[in-house]
């Protein structure tokens, strides 16, 4: 992945001919516990999944410190996860719920029917959304809604914020993937990449300052002059009220909710499931 960004930059055979240094942010011990970590939980995945990837950067200075594309043998499948787009799911619902936050639309207590919702789309035909458990909760608040993952109150809260303004929100936290403006995105539909929602929720954890990743720290010449150096640049995308108020709520989703299972006893976890 380093290579790849390089190549970007500069002409590669150009790059070793000058015996330039490249410093990346990457925590090698950091990089082989996560390596490690996933190859052996793969071994007790659940059935159907048969990969996994993993993003881990540091909130304060963006920097990326562990990037797993795959479990397994990486000469036999060098293929990328991390950096290539899969369908994000309910994972995507924190970025309706924080659009619907900055409008000051609903607030944690707002009270939302977790009922059938039925529209016609652009080709005639019906979308029904169901909840994974096949179940209406009937009333419920939008905490719980947010906390027990439940589709039909995001959708209902999509459609009322209003599809566009949602993109525009994951796009300003780090999501650069086109995002087609269905309803369905609500529930995910779009295909993103690990990396981007890293990005995008170390957003949330900065309560509304986007960063961009840093992979490269720095480039030297053989002399120690420096050719390139990235340092972040923190830009406020959404308000800290209504960030605050979502991440309020992602930690609930840890405390009791879908995301128990990532609860950490030493530190306060934010999270949602996908």
């Amino acid at each position: 992945y380093v290579l790849e960004e390089l190549k970007n930059r500069f002409d590669i055979e150009q790059l070793k001919e000058k015996g330039y240094k490249v410093f990346t942010s990457l925590d090698p011990e950091a990089q082989e516990k996560a390596e490690k970590i996933l190859n052996e939980e793969i071994k007790s995945a659940p059935s159907g999944v048969t990969q996994y990837a993993l993003v881990a950067i540091d909130v304060k200075t963006s920097q990326i410190r562990a990037i797993v594309g795959g479990v397994g043998d990486f000469w036999k499948n060098q293929w990328n996860r991390a950096t290539n787009p899969h369908t994000i799911g309910s994972a995507f619902k924190p970025f309706v719920y924080l659009t619907a936050f900055e409008q000051g639309l609903i607030d944690p207590e707002t009270r939302i029917k977790d009922s059938k919702f039925e529209i016609v789309d652009g080709t005639g035909m019906v979308w029904a959304p169901k909840n994974f458990d096949g179940k209406f909760w009937g009333v419920i608040t939008v905490r719980d809604a947010i906390t027990f993952s439940r589709n039909l109150p995001a959708v209902k809260v999509a459609y009322k914020v209003g599809i566009e303004k949602i993109i525009e929100t994951a796009k300003v936290c780090g999501i650069e993937t086109e995002l087609d403006p269905h309803l369905s995105l609500a529930l995910g539909s779009a295909a993103i990449t690990p990396l981007e929602a890293a990005v995008s929720y170390a957003t949330f954890a900065r309560g509304g300052i986007y960063m961009k990743p840093i992979l490269i720290r720095r480039i030297e010449d053989p002399k120690k002059r420096i050719i390139e150096k990235n340092i972040p640049v923190p830009q406020r995308v959404t308000s800290a009220y209504a960030t605050s108020v979502l991440v309020r709520l992602l930690e609930e989703v840890v405390k009791r909710g879908t995301g128990t299972l990532a609860r950490l006893d030493d530190r306060p976890t934010a999270g949602k499931t996908g």
